[in-house]
């Protein structure tokens, strides 16, 4: 009892300020997922659901059809988080099946989502884009910066359509915008709750040192599917390009993740002296090559979770299942 009540008091404020401030909803859904991943802890499986229950019915009431949002980002996973926690699984465990649980949960809310606005969502998209896209060039030209672009050859009304057509193309990615924040959010969840649990020395969520961790090898094949989608759609440029292209773009920065632990697993071996200039030089041709370097992770990430460089023995608790 001692732990439900602040469980349930700090919950429901970050259930009121979901509600009250939709502008910070990821930040305080954290908050909010953190609270409900401990309470897997703190509390036996009967007052756990009771706190689940409660705090969904207050989003519900205060909330309606916008708390679906939060819910199915932040609220599902860190349900199904809390209730392995109270089963004492161990932190990958976790992590895995809330990542799960997320991606089902975003598909069903878009899902729901697009079969209840259909093509209208995606014209008023398209119309607010168009609308700030004008709004754009109209202060591009009171600000004399349309005259750069003209200068090299580019006039105004090319400028304008070119950027509509970009815009357009992006919509298509919305999707991937939308499970990427939902994985980060579940990620920074499990983290932060581990970085709780540890300073105060609770033997809970224990996770390896960030050189350490490896990618599942499943996620390898998801890359390679999302490749192959886009490569078979790329000539016609059909759904199966976009879904392809939408994958690629969500497990990018995963395997990067990654591929950089394996980065510092690698500098973390070598002698003092040799690793900082190591890390000097890094530094300079990442800030030079952002966007190669960011692949080039990516691809080590990939590799090392099918091949495993670093030769790490996984945990028993990765393989379990």
């Amino acid at each position: 009892m001692p732990a439900f009540v602040p469980l349930i008091v700090l919950s429901s404020l970050a259930c009121l300020a979901l509600i009250a401030a939709p502008q910070l909803t990821f930040l305080i859904g954290i908050v909010w997922g953190m609270c409900l991943v401990l309470g897997g802890h703190f509390l036996d499986r009967s007052r756990y659901l009771l706190l689940i229950v409660l705090n969904f019915m207050l989003l519900l009431i205060l909330g309606s059809s916008a708390a679906l949002y939060p819910m199915s980002f932040f609220g599902i996973p860190s349900l199904v988080m809390g209730l392995l926690l109270n089963q004492r699984k161990g932190y990958y465990i976790i992590q895995r099946w809330g990542m799960l649980a997320g991606i089902i949960a975003i598909s069903l809310f878009l899902a729901g989502a697009y079969l209840g606005a259909g093509n209208q969502a995606m014209q008023g998209i398209e119309a607010q884009l168009d609308k700030y896209i004008d709004e754009s060039m109209k202060w591009a030209q009171d600000s004399s910066l349309a005259e750069i672009y003209e200068e090299r050859g580019i006039s105004q009304e090319e400028l304008q359509k070119n950027i509509k057509e970009t815009a357009r193309q992006m919509i298509h990615y919305l999707p991937a915008l939308y499970y990427l924040e939902c994985i980060i959010g579940i990620f920074l969840i499990l983290l932060f709750s581990s970085w709780w649990c540890k300073r105060r020395g609770l033997s809970v969520l224990q996770r390896r040192p960030f050189r350490e961790e490896i990618m599942p090898w499943q996620m390898a094949w998801v890359v390679i599917a999302g490749l192959s989608f886009w490569l078979l759609g790329r000539s016609e440029m059909s759904t199966l390009y976009y879904a392809g292209g939408n994958l690629l773009l969500v497990t990018l920065p995963i395997t990067a993740y990654y591929g950089l632990a394996g980065i510092v697993f690698r500098v973390g071996r070598m002698k003092p002296r040799s690793r900082r200039w190591v890390i000097a030089l890094l530094i300079i041709v990442f800030l030079i090559f952002s966007l190669s370097i960011i692949f080039f992770l990516s691809l080590l990430g990939i590799f090392d979770s099918l091949i495993d460089f670093r030769k790490i023995s996984k945990p028993k608790e990765d393989d379990e299942q």
